[in-house]
């Protein structure tokens, strides 16, 4: 049986109940998205390419933005995989063909370690480029730590953390470039949302004010936290580099995300608020 939501357990006021007297417990992206959306990086990453340290560094400052980008790469593995047909199949079969489909996504996520990080192919990095990824069937596979500057967005990397959608998400753009073009599932949108949520409590990326003022332009940068990548070159008056990413297919969800992404925030502010409370109540009926 599905669990009743927070809110009707315990209702809005838990959420500023006492709150400046609880001790709220370290945001856990795990624990928001719950261990079978969540793969740690000792889960994919079996390349045996360590992280350069050495030449890696982190983040001068606070973190005061989001880039979310498209991988493309891996987009024709996944809309094949995509198109297998669950119709008929009994519930240990369909297991198996998420299973398959889990460690499809694994791989792809693999040669992009490979691809990064190649010491005679074109980029170089010490690292994974992005912080997070999420999957078609709605992982979030953890990349490079979120304390070290990416290699996500050149010009943009100290201060943000890079997010990508694995596969190609733009209807023209992929398909002119060769790409194939993959589905936005409804799991990927779930699972951004709760990131994004994630992003917001952690980092204090303000999901509020970009709703109120959702032009991803140059001239509206102070109030925008969650940039697509495309948008933010154009900002930063470094053109049309990436003109695509993360696609027209990823940037037409935003508000859908965001607003998700509100409810997830406020929802897990209340679990943390009920289990400190509950905590506060076992303390002091033992004194």
């Amino acid at each position: 049986m599905k669990k009743a939501s927070i809110f009707s357990r315990i209702g809005l006021a838990a959420l500023v109940f006492n709150f400046n007297a609880i001790q709220l417990s370290a945001y856990s992206l795990k624990e928001m998205l719950g261990e079978e959306r969540f793969v740690p990086r000792t889960d994919w990453d079996n390349t045996g390419i360590a992280p350069d340290i050495k030449n890696m560094a982190k983040h001068t400052g606070d973190i005061v933005i989001a880039v979310l980008s498209h991988t493309v790469s891996g987009s024709s593995v996944l809309l094949e995989a995509a198109k297998r047909s669950i119709e008929g199949l009994s519930a240990e079969e369909v297991a198996k063909v998420r299973e398959e489909r889990v460690e499809q996504e694994k791989d792809v996520v693999r040669d992009i370690m490979k691809f990064h990080t190649d010491k005679d192919g074109r980029f170089k990095f010490s690292d994974i480029g992005g912080h997070g990824f999420i999957t078609p069937c709605g992982f979030y596979m953890e990349g490079r730590a979120e304390s070290m500057r990416g290699s996500h967005t050149l010009g943009s990397n100290d201060g943000s953390l890079g997010l990508y959608f694995v596969g190609c998400y733009d209807k023209d753009g992929c398909e002119k470039e060769g790409w194939a073009v993959n589905e936005v599932t409804p799991e990927m949108i779930e699972t951004a949302a709760h990131v994004v949520a994630y992003y917001s409590l952690e980092y204090g990326l303000d999901i509020e004010k970009q709703l109120a003022h959702p032009e991803l332009t140059k001239e509206n940068q102070e109030n925008i936290a969650f940039w697509p990548r495309s948008k933010l070159d154009l900002a930063k008056d470094r053109g049309d580099r990436f003109p695509h990413s993360p696609g027209n297919l990823i940037i037409e969800r935003l508000p859908e995300i965001l607003e998700k992404a509100l409810v997830y925030k406020a929802e897990y502010l209340a679990a943390q608020v009920l289990l400190a409370s509950e905590k506060e109540l076992v303390s002091s009926e033992k004194l």
